[in-house]
């Protein structure tokens, strides 16, 4: 009897056990790195086995992937035959390029819906491009019922522009309103690579509480057995403890989470992927938690301040008036300085200019984060009259964007070129030649160059400066090499470049070197550099 007794006790605690784990979901947020040729050791070949065997021992719930590209994906379903996966590629919603997948448990969940989008102004549009970006970014999600406790929740899967912080703040808020029109009030997992620290304004945006039903809270931070190492997720294959945290796990307050891991799996000097996987165990609250507060409502960016003038050079002095298109909205400026917050200069009145100064300035509202910043150097200098009168190639008159609005002031083949139009030459060096009126001296010639990382703009490898008397024979006066060109940077700008010269000429050449091709780390696809003039001109 006793026996018999102590069998059926240890019955109902297995049976109580496997209960349990219905109820809880492991999920895992998985950077698998694109199948990429030139990671030598650490192809996709190479790494194939260990990644085979963390998601065979793991008997997880929800995997999401990121950068999974065709034939990765192919692997993915022949080693992980109980799942199912909801997948699109984000060139052209099918196949094309990278995706964001998610698979899970075939005989735990079952699908009532799923779709995806894209992170940009037309988030229905196949491949469509947001704010700069250079890249399509995609959103993919799902609902699926748990089978046997019958909780319904939602998973959404993304990959965040890895240059653009404008973009990235632009999607995250897309991907918020999105989540409150399609998930409202369920519990919902937000899982991906968002390319942000949790310091930055992306983890603030996720984190905030915008609304009670869409109130996130980051999985590393909440967890009742919190992970015992630093958790970089990121080790851009060269640093066994990860250089940086910048995949999450995200949960609205219908969850709790109990553990959360990062593996950091390395063997033979080859790693799983340039970034470690991350899993987090959930379990369903029977109430909604309310964990930040009182609810706020969802900010938006400022416009940036406006320059009212065109005139870039002037001969003693300089006004400079400022705007915002934004009522009630304060203007914060900086000169020859750092990027300005609201402890900087304000603006009250338009700036008066004798020196040759750099301005910055930002917008500051109520109700808005902070714009990105408005820059422009103004130069003093002798004014030369001086005609543009050859550019080659020939701009791309194709080229258009909400977010391009910049210009070469000059009569191009007597045809001016408005505001919403770029020299932009694609993967080509690109020759200006400015006449004179008549032969005279010459000390400097200027170019200001736009760079903007999120949508391929890079500074040209090295400017020449020619000239000449007659416009048919030209003599180099000095060429310029520009300091890495693919070094890294944030947001958008403009680098003057200052070249001194001198002698007595009535045509001027300068010409820009294409730095080359995109790095990897910019474009999976090797895409050609683009270069944009926002101003040159000769004194």
């Amino acid at each position: 009897m006793r026996v018999l007794f102590t069998t059926l006790f240890t019955l109902l605690i297995l049976l109580s056990s496997c209960n349990f784990g219905n109820k809880n979901l492991k999920i895992v947020s998985f950077n698998i790195r694109y199948a990429n040729k030139s990671d030598d050791i650490n192809s996709w070949e190479n790494r194939k086995p260990l990644v085979k065997n963390y998601l065979k021992k793991g008997n997880f719930d929800i995997i999401s992937f990121q950068e999974v590209l065709k034939p990765q994906l192919d692997f993915l379903f022949e080693i992980l035959p109980e799942y199912s996966a909801i997948t699109a590629g984000r060139d052209d919603g099918i196949n094309g390029g990278e995706h964001c997948s998610i698979f899970f448990k075939s005989s735990k969940f079952e699908l009532l819906a799923k779709s995806h989008f894209w992170l940009s102004e037309k988030p229905e549009e196949a491949g469509s491009i947001g704010w700069g970006a250079h890249l399509p970014r995609i959103v993919t999600w799902v609902k699926l019922q748990n089978k046997r406790t019958g909780h319904i929740f939602f998973v959404y899967n993304t990959h965040l522009s890895h240059v653009s912080e404008y973009a990235r703040n632009q999607s995250v808020l897309l991907l918020l309103n999105k989540i409150k029109s399609i998930s409202d009030n369920v519990p919902v997992i937000v899982t991906g690579d968002f390319n942000s620290e949790p310091n930055s304004q992306v983890h603030m945006l996720m984190t905030g509480n915008w609304h009670k039903h869409f109130s996130f809270s980051d999985t590393h931070k909440i967890s009742t057995f919190p992970s015992k190492t630093n958790d970089y997720s990121f080790n851009g294959f060269k640093n066994r403890n990860g250089i940086k945290r910048i995949d999450y796990i995200f949960v609205n307050g219908y969850l709790d989470v109990l553990n959360y891991k990062t593996s950091k799996i390395i063997k033979d000097n080859i790693y799983i992927s340039d970034h470690f996987p991350i899993m987090a165990e959930v379990k369903f609250n029977i109430d909604r938690l309310e964990r930040n507060g009182e609810n706020k409502p969802l900010p938006r960016f400022a416009p940036a301040p406006v320059f009212e003038t065109s005139q870039f050079v002037f001969k003693d002095s300089i006004i400079v008036p400022v705007r915002s298109d934004l009522l009630n909205a304060s203007i914060f400026y900086t000169l020859n300085g750092r990027t300005p917050d609201s402890t900087s200069n304000r603006y009250l009145s338009p700036l008066i200019f004798t020196e040759t100064t750099k301005l910055t300035a930002t917008t500051v509202a109520a109700g808005f984060l902070s714009s990105a910043p408005a820059q422009r150097t103004f130069i003093k200098g002798k004014i030369n009259n001086a005609d543009l009168i050859s550019i080659k190639p020939y701009p791309n008159r194709n080229f258009s964007h909400t977010h391009c609005q910049w210009l070469f002031d000059g009569r191009i083949l007597q045809e001016q070129i408005q505001n919403t139009e770029c020299i932009n030459i694609t993967g080509k060096d690109i020759e200006v030649i400015f006449k004179l009126k008549t032969i005279q001296e010459i000390t400097e010639v200027y170019v200001s160059i736009l760079q903007d990382q999120n949508i391929c703009v890079f500074p040209p490898k090295e400017i020449a400066v020619s000239v000449s008397k007659d416009g048919s024979t030209f003599r180099n006066l000095k060429t310029v090499k520009t300091r890495n060109p693919f070094a890294i940077t944030d947001g958008r700008k403009h680098t003057l470049y200052r070249i001194k010269i001198s002698g007595k000429v009535q045509y001027v050449k300068i010409k820009l070197t294409n730095p080359g091709a995109c790095p990897d780390d910019y474009s999976t696809n090797r895409e050609p550099s683009r270069m944009i003039i926002d101003e040159a001109g000769v004194l």
